[in-house]
């Protein structure tokens, strides 16, 4: 879908190349992280790769075409772009910024309307309650949603994301991440995404391109680079703890535990509760409703505080260290060491209970690794 065959780029008030003799190829569907330090080359590539930059030599070739040949204003229309400070129109409402690129392409309302909308319900902000919202209005986390719903507004083969998480807290940036690695599962886009973070590299790239002063130091898959780092450089770079590291490659889904003998439906009484938590290897248990969905947890104190109350759900507290289906385990490790708990709970769609992930789970996968 993107080839580059030994670009190359100048700039006059600079030393050497800002990149040089870059050649690399980006396949359909596949999410290429360009990564290094500041000044490396990386944000510089990626606006070649739309023409915001010519390059000096070389050639970009995008679906077989070379770009050079192509006009600037539809290239640029055919390629989502999402850049960390966003750059919402503050007039505009919500709706309104997502169709922008739609009403250049002169779609008919209906069809803006509905793919508006369709954008909105993605990234989890229902049009029946933001859509008339302004900029301002929302959270930080929620307006880099916008951006991402209005790079895919026209339907874009290609998405090019400059440090789009960059601007948020850990824990929303983490929500983000996943949400949109959800939703790149569906839509299976070419996605060329910049950072200077190797673990969000790690997490988020199918492969993975570091750079250093404009080269193309490796180009592997994020397993490749933690087990064989092409120099010292890129070992640096990926840092110790390799192994914890690669928690970022592994979904939580897939090792957790269904914590079926740790749940309770919230009309059972308290005396079989306390059953479950003696027998609980996480010194609680899940109080969940009819269709699954987790209501909170209980531990003995909280029984013996409330005595006289007879059922689970109208003693349970709400739990706060959870996280979705889709997280990776070393989210899981972070929502742990936030909340200071030995466990999460992961949930599944609709807040459904899917089960449990422990500390001593992520240990003993950290172990094997490291052996």
């Amino acid at each position: 879908m993107i080839k580059l065959e030994k670009v190359t780029k100048v700039y006059s008030d600079q030393e050497g190349p800002a990149v040089d003799n870059l050649s690399m190829e980006i396949k359909d569907g596949e999410v290429c992280v360009l990564v290094g330090p500041s000044g490396c080359g990386k944000t510089t590539t990626m606006k070649m790769i739309n023409k915001l930059e010519e390059p000096n030599s070389g050639t970009i070739y995008v679906d077989g075409k070379d770009i050079s040949t192509v006009n600037s204003i539809q290239l640029r229309l055919d390629i989502g772009y999402v850049i960390q400070e966003i750059g919402l129109f503050p007039h505009m409402t919500i709706a309104d910024n997502v169709a922008t690129v739609p009403r250049e392409k002169k779609w008919p309302a209906d069809q803006i309307r509905h793919r508006v909308d369709e954008l909105m319900e993605m990234v989890g902000l229902p049009p029946k309650i933001y859509r008339q919202r302004k900029p301002a209005d929302l959270s930080g986390g929620q307006r880099q949603r916008v951006g991402v719903a209005r790079a895919m507004a026209s339907d874009p083969p290609i998405l090019l994301m400059d440090e789009p998480f960059g601007a948020v807290d850990p824990i929303t940036r983490a929500r983000l991440q996943n949400e949109f690695l959800r939703i790149q599962e569906k839509m299976k886009k070419t996605i060329v995404f910049v950072t200077h973070d190797i673990d969000e590299a790690i997490k988020m790239g199918d492969k993975i391109a570091v750079m250093r002063r404009g080269k193309l130091v490796q180009y592997s898959s994020p397993d490749e680079i933690l087990s064989s780092p092409a120099n010292e450089f890129v070992s640096k770079l990926v840092g110790k703890n390799r192994s914890i590291k690669r928690l970022h490659l592994i979904k939580a889904e897939s090792v957790l535990d269904s914590g079926i003998s740790l749940t309770v439906k919230s009309n059972v009484p308290v005396e079989e509760v306390e059953k479950v938590i003696e027998a609980s290897y996480i010194g609680v248990s899940m109080v969940v409703n009819g269709s699954g969905s987790l209501l909170g947890a209980i531990s003995l104190a909280d029984i013996r505080e409330a005595q006289g109350i007879p059922t689970a759900g109208e003693i349970c507290q709400p739990i706060f260290n959870t996280v979705d289906t889709g997280a990776t385990l070393n989210d899981a490790l972070s929502v742990m060491l936030n909340y200071g708990e030995s466990f999460v709970a992961v949930l599944s769609t609709g807040n459904v209970f899917a089960g449990i992930i422990t500390l001593g789970d992520l240990l003993e996968l950290v172990k094997s690794d490291a052996a």
